[in-house]
């Protein structure tokens, strides 16, 4: 069972939302919309899994992924530019949102293998092709629980071929979901 769910958040509602925010930290990036995925992850999790908000407990391994104290209970979560992305299953999962951009060779050349940095020059949408090969990338990587922590390029292949990523389309947004190969 795998689910995901997305949706933006709006200004006013926004506002509405500092109230979940501990007061040190309402000025850092990202606080606010933060916070608003916790709480639509919980109504996620809720819905798929019928259990209570009151049931839920979260922790965070050592690389800050956040888990439920729960067997057989996985989320994910990714934000971007005020669209939020939840992903809820019964097996560990990763998700990723990007909005679509400038394709940066730089940043293609230190994180990609050289096929896909070939591809992406080769795109005929080099923004969409470079968007979706990162997303793919932390998508995987998010699974994996890790992040970026301790990752390079030479590990590329290895962290692609061990998960199956779907993609999704949302306006100018790339989603990319993540779960282990079987």
């Amino acid at each position: 069972m795998k689910h995901i769910y997305i949706t933006r958040i709006s200004k006013p509602y926004s506002d509405s939302i500092l109230d979940l925010v501990q007061y040190e930290d309402r000025n850092k990036d990202g606080c606010v919309i933060s916070a608003f995925a916790k709480e639509f992850a919980k109504a996620c999790i809720c819905r798929c899994f019928d259990i209570s908000i009151e049931e839920l407990e979260f922790n965070t391994n050592q690389f800050g992924k956040p888990y439920l104290k729960y067997e057989g209970i996985y989320f994910n979560i990714s934000h971007s530019d005020g669209y939020v992305a939840v992903a809820v299953a019964d097996e560990e999962i990763g998700i990723d949102i990007q909005k679509i951009k400038q394709a940066s060779f730089n940043v293609a050349a230190r994180l990609f293998d050289d096929e896909s940095c070939e591809a992406i020059l080769k795109a005929e949408d080099s923004e969409l092709a470079f968007t979706k090969e990162f997303a793919m990338l932390e998508s995987a990587l998010k699974l994996k629980g890790t992040g970026f922590c301790g990752y390079n390029k030479d590990m590329y292949a290895g962290i692609i071929n061990s998960c199956d990523i779907c993609f999704l389309n949302a306006e100018d947004y790339v989603i990319a979901c993540a779960v282990n190969r079987k």
